[in-house]
């Protein structure tokens, strides 16, 4: 258990994050959760080899989180069957290690080429359905939607903490014919996040591929806007800033390696953790990296070098994000 000032801490791990927040269970017991995401790389396709799901099992018993969400789900049967199947020999373990069974669940609502999912234990408790985050479909009214893969959003409580997670894979592409562009995208969040300090239910945590500065950096500055600390914050990014003060969160690639949220494209941090205003007496002031907020690079440890040479084999049998 991990207690800092008696507050519940959220670290995050890899493509994994793990959040903390201080909440009641029983008489007055101070606990944490872990939150993570994960970008398994089409899972379900079946132009793909057979996903090597022990391993995947592996990744994610070291992120040992509570709330575990999972993107690039094809939507079909084969990519509901994997999820099912990962559930289940996660579960396999849980006897083993003491751990509490996983429960799934999968965004069967979705606009856009792939589902997003679920996946919680005790303390976390789903406490609504999935449903699509509620936005303005077409801000300028030209016919074409805002987002191109509709970001899910769910409410979940562990204690006395409820808090929605939005789980989402934004658009690869700045401008494209099938949506207005991750800029519209990164728009769209940043207005529901504004309007999140107007409801009672404030609490929020958005995750997910974010695919920051991919195919370009200036789009950035449309999520991470000049006054973003008086709505929500970036962990991950301000970890690194804390280890390394000359980075700069809004046009900076990550500084080494370490930080990186992908396997073949080094320092980039596609991946992110954003936590809503309020969430912010829930997580730490000044995050340390490896403890509050992390990345497991799964690509560097040894019990994987079977993936022998070629990183576009492990994309297909494990992901090309961390």
């Amino acid at each position: 258990m991990i207690i800092k000032n008696n507050k519940l801490i959220i670290l995050l791990l890899s493509i994994f994050i793990f959040f903390g927040t201080s909440f009641t269970i029983g008489q007055n017991t101070q606990s944490y959760i872990r939150v993570g995401t994960f970008n398994i790389a089409n899972l379900g396709d079946t132009n793909e080899f057979e996903r090597s799901l022990i391993s995947i099992v592996n990744i994610i018993l070291e992120m040992d989180a509570d709330l575990i969400c999972l993107q690039e789900i094809e939507p079909n049967e084969l990519g509901r069957e994997q999820v099912n199947r990962l559930t289940k020999l996660l579960n396999k373990t849980s006897s083993f290690y003491k751990t509490n069974n996983f429960e799934y669940a999968i965004s069967e609502e979705f606009t856009g080429d792939e589902l997003v999912a679920f996946l919680w234990r005790s303390p976390v408790s789903l406490q609504s359905e999935i449903t699509l985050l509620d936005h303005d479909e077409d801000t300028d009214n030209d016919g074409i939607r805002t987002f191109q893969r509709v970001p899910a959003i769910a409410l979940f409580q562990a204690g006395n903490y409820d808090f929605y997670v939005v789980n989402c894979h934004l658009y690869t592409k700045l401008i494209g014919t099938t949506s207005e562009g991750r800029g519209a995208e990164y728009d769209a969040l940043v207005n529901w996040l504004k309007e999140l300090t107007n409801e009672e239910e404030k609490d929020a945590i958005v995750l997910g591929d974010f695919n920051r500065f991919l195919n370009g950096k200036k789009i950035w500055k449309h999520l991470m806007i000049s006054n973003h600390e008086d709505y929500f914050r970036f962990p991950i990014l301000e970890v690194i800033q804390g280890d390394n003060p000359n980075f700069n969160p809004k046009s900076d690639e990550a500084p080494s390696d370490r930080y990186s949220t992908t396997t073949s494209k080094k320092l980039s941090i596609y991946d992110q953790i954003i936590i809503s205003k309020g969430s912010y007496n829930k997580f730490t002031i000044s995050p340390k990296f490896g403890e509050d907020v992390g990345i497991i690079p799964f690509d560097d440890d040894k019990q994987y070098e079977w993936f022998i040479g070629s990183w576009y084999d492990a994309i297909k049998l494990l992901s090309d994000h961390r």
